[in-house]
This record gives C-alpha cells, structure tokens and sequence, in this order.
C-alpha cells in the first residue's frame, strides 16, 4: 500500500443473502496493519446482516480479495476531497470455522470450482436491469395485496399501450423513453471514463 499512502480508507464490499451490496469502511492507517487487513481480514455483527447469522453465532469476519482492489473517485464515494480503495470480501465464520456458506460469492464461487472439476467453465456475472414508472402504491399492502405499479405505458392506458409480457424490446411508437435512456446511457459513459482514467 505504499505506493498509495494518500488513500484515506479501504472500503470493503459484500453482498446479503437477498443481494444488496454492502460497504464497511476501514482507515488507512499504518502499512503494517493493512497488511494484517488483507491477511486475516476484520470482524463484524452478522446478525446485522440479513440472511447471515443468528445472535448466537453472529461473529463473522470479512477477509478482503486483493485482485479485486481499485481506487474509486472521491464523486463516487461522496467524499469530496478522499482517496478510497474498494475491494470485494469475502465473508468468514469467527474463530477459524471457515467460510460462511451463506455468502453468496461463496456460493458461486463453489459452483465455479464444482464445474471446473468436471471439465466446465462457468461465467458468472451480474444481470443490469433497469425499471421505469411514474409510481408505485403501496397503500394496500395491509390487505397482503402487492404494490401497484402505475405507468402511462401500461396496458390500458396512454396511445400505444405496452400489453402485459410484451414489452421487451418494444418498438417506437410503444416505447416513449428512447430519448431519455440514450441520456442515461451517455451519463453512465461519461462516468466510466471518468474512473477509468482515475485509475490508469
């Protein structure tokens, strides 16, 4: 880490058993005691975490993946004015018991080496979805009824109603939101470039 003594914190990423991305942010302090990070990695409440542990076994480590480190940008962080180090966890028992099986990147990762051994290559990566609708209502909720989604896009409504299930790759005229998706994709474009020169 000597080479980038003007990084502030270390941001450790994992992931809930439902899928959503977590952070724990560590100080960059002394050379010697993020080494210790990298090997032995640091403790936390898995209780805390959905899908994880029980109070009772809720002492859990994350051990951080060097080859996944990166240098974010501070626009990214929402830190004005640090340097931060992202690096992907992976997420361990207390007290030497091994790997939590409840971590999803164990779980794929498990799945790569079992495949691997029969001759199989698996590439495994994250599905980007992207939904867009005017509301949603959640005030039935207490009849055990699901949210209702409201669109000037959905069927029954608007001049060129998108019928339920056929809305992938809908055309123009279906299809009002050309315009503001190759606005969103340039804005993402811009962004990468930014990170991508920050880290080269």
């Amino acid at each position: 880490m000597s080479q980038n003594e003007d990084i502030r914190f270390i941001q450790l990423r994992y992931t809930d058993v439902p899928g959503r991305f977590l952070a724990k942010y560590i100080a960059n302090h002394k050379e010697e005691e993020i080494e210790n990070l990298y090997k032995y990695g640091i403790g936390f409440d898995g209780s805390s975490v959905r899908g994880f542990a029980e109070i009772n076994e809720s002492d859990l480590m994350l051990v951080p993946d060097k080859s996944t480190s990166k240098i974010i940008t501070s626009d990214v962080t929402m830190t004005p004015g640090y340097k931060v180090t992202s690096v992907i966890a992976d997420v361990y028992k207390g007290f030497g018991q091994g790997r939590l099986t409840k971590d999803p990147r164990y779980v794929s990762g498990s799945m790569e080496e079992h495949l691997k051994q029969k001759g199989l290559l698996s590439q495994i990566g994250a599905e980007v979805e992207c939904f867009i609708f005017d509301d949603i209502d959640f005030s039935d909720l207490k009849n055990e009824n699901e949210p209702r989604i409201r669109s000037v896009e959905q069927y029954g409504q608007g001049k060129y109603p998108i019928r339920t299930k056929e809305g992938y790759d809908a055309p123009p005229f279906q299809d009002s939101l050309s315009a503001f998706r190759f606005e969103v994709a340039e804005i993402l474009t811009r962004y990468y470039d930014r990170c991508y020169k920050s880290n080269t």
